[in-house]
C-alpha cells in the first residue's frame, strides 16, 4: 500500500483552504493503516493535534443514533414503519405549512420517514415552540422534542427529502423504548462495549480542555477565523441531540465506523449490528425523483449517504456500490466500505466549509483506494 499521493494531498489542505487541523485515521479489517494528524487543537496554536484531542462532531452524531434505533428494531422493539405517536403522542396532530395555510398533515409520520430525512420537519432550532422550551434550561431531550412537534412541517411526511431534526426525533423514541435516557442508552449499548471513553453529550471541564478550537471558512477570503466555541445543538444542560450533539476523539468514533465496515462486528467481537440491518441501513429510501437533493452519486438510506452510481457528475467514486456513511457541519467525515472491510474517519474542527463535502471528502475517499489498490 502506498499513501504517498494522499499524503501529500493532505499536506495541500492548510496553504489551499487555510485549515487549522485535522485528522484522518483509515483501517481495514480492523487494523489502522493510515494516520495524519495535522496542526494545533487551540486557538494559540501551542498544543498539536493527538490521540486525545476531542471534536464536536455535530451530524456525524446521526451515524451513532441511527445504529443505537436499529438495534432496538432488530430486537423487535422498533417498527420502521410505526407511527412516530406510537411512541411520541404529541405527533398524532402534527400540522403542515400549505402555501402558507397551517393545516392538519393527512398523511401519518412513520419512523422509516425519521430515519430517511422524509418527516417534513426541517432544521429551525429559532422556531416559536422551540424557543419557548428553551427558557427551561434544564428541559429534558423528550421536552424539546415535544416542543418540535408543534412547528408546522414543510410537506407532508413521506412525500419528499429535507434534512431535518428528524434524528433528535429517533433519540427521543430510542429513550421510551429503553426507558433509559439516551446517553445512558448509548453507554450501555455502544460506548462501554466497544471502549468509547471519550465521547459524551455534556463535556466535563477537563474534556473542554481537550476539544479543539472551532473555526468558520470564509469562502470569499479562503480563510479560517475563530467562531463561537459551543455547538449549537446542545440546546439545554440537560438536551442530548441525536442529530448534532456529541463530542468525541477521532480514535473512540472510528470504533463504530470500524465495526460497520466488518458487517457489523467490532475486533473485540462485539456484534453492533446484524448484516442484514447494515443492509437495510444503507439501502436507497429516495425516489428517483428526489435524487437531485442529494449528493451526486448517492442516494440517502435510513440515516446515512449511500452510493447508487459510481458515475456521479463531479467525478468517478473508486469505492464500491454500497459504500455508505456521513459527516458533520464542523467538515468531520466518515466512510464505510463492507466489500473491503475498509472504514475512514476524519475529524475537522471548521464551520461553513462546502468545498469539504463535495471536493475534499471525495478526493481523499479516492486516494485512500489508489493508495490500497482499489482503482475500480
Amino acid at each position: 500500500m502506498d499513501f504517498s499521493r494522499l499524503e501529500a494531498y493532505l499536506k495541500t489542505l492548510p496553504f489551499a483552504f487555510d485549515l487549522p487541523g485535522f485528522d484522518l485515521a483509515v483501517r481495514k479489517d480492523h487494523e489502522e493503516i493510515f494516520r495524519f494528524q495535522y496542526g494545533f487543537m487551540d486557538a494559540e496554536r501551542t498544543k498539536p493535534i493527538d490521540n486525545d484531542s476531542m471534536q464536536w462532531i455535530y451530524s456525524m452524531s446521526k451515524v451513532i443514533t441511527c445504529v443505537s434505533a436499529l438495534r432496538l428494531y432488530e430486537r423487535g422493539l422498533l417498527g420502521l414503519d410505526d407511527p412516530v405517536y406510537k411512541y411520541l403522542p404529541e405527533y398524532k396532530n402534527i400540522t403542515v405549512n400549505k402555501n402558507g395555510e397551517i393545516v392538519k398533515a393527512e398523511n401519518t409520520m412513520l419512523v422509516r420517514h425519521l430515519f430517511a430525512m422524509r418527516s417534513g420537519m426541517n432544521y429551525d432550532l429559532a422556531s416559536p415552540p422551540l424557543k419557548k422550551a428553551r427558557e427551561n434550561k434544564n428541559a429534558t431531550t423528550r421536552e424539546l422534542v415535544a416542543a418540535m412537534a408543534e412547528n408546522p412541517l414543510s410537506f407532508e411526511p413521506g412525500t419528499s427529502y429535507q434534512y431535518s431534526l428528524s434524528h433528535d426525533v429517533i433519540a427521543a423514541i430510542v429513550e421510551v423504548v429503553s426507558g433509559k435516557t439516551f446517553h445512558e442508552y448509548l453507554k450501555e449499548e455502544i460506548f462501554e462495549p466497544l471502549g468509547m471513553y471519550n465521547i459524551g453529550f455534556h463535556p466535563t471541564d477537563e474534556q473542554k480542555e481537550r476539544i479543539c478550537a472551532l473555526y468558520r471558512f470564509d469562502p470569499y477570503r479562503f480563510r479560517c477565523s475563530l467562531a463561537e466555541q459551543n455547538c449549537a445543538y446542545v440546546l439545554s444542560d440537560k438536551y442530548e441531540s441525536g442529530g448534532a450533539g456529541l463530542f468525541c476523539t477521532n480514535d473512540d468514533y472510528m470504533q463504530v465506523i470500524d465495526a460497520l465496515a466488518n458487517n457489523g462486528t467490532a475486533k473485540n467481537g462485539y456484534v453492533l449490528l446484524k448484516p442484514e440491518t447494515i443492509e437495510l441501513y444503507r439501502t436507497n429510501q429516495q425516489p428517483d425523483k428526489d435524487l437531485h437533493l442529494l449528493r451526486p452519486g448517492y442516494g440517502y438510506g435510513l440515516g446515512v449517504r449511500t452510493l447508487i452510481s459510481k458515475n456521479a457528475e463531479r467525478g468517478e467514486s473508486l469505492s464500491p456500490i454500497g459504500e455508505f456513511g456521513w459527516d458533520g457541519a464542523a467538515n468531520s467525515y466518515n466512510m464505510v466500505d463492507t466489500k473491503n472491510k475498509l472504514a475512514i474517519v476524519m475529524t475537522v474542527n471548521v464551520l461553513g466549509f462546502g468545498r469539504g463535502y463535495y471536493e475534499m471528502h471525495p478526493h481523499i475517499r479516492n486516494l485512500v483506494y489508489e493508495a490500497i489498490g482499489v482503482t475500480e
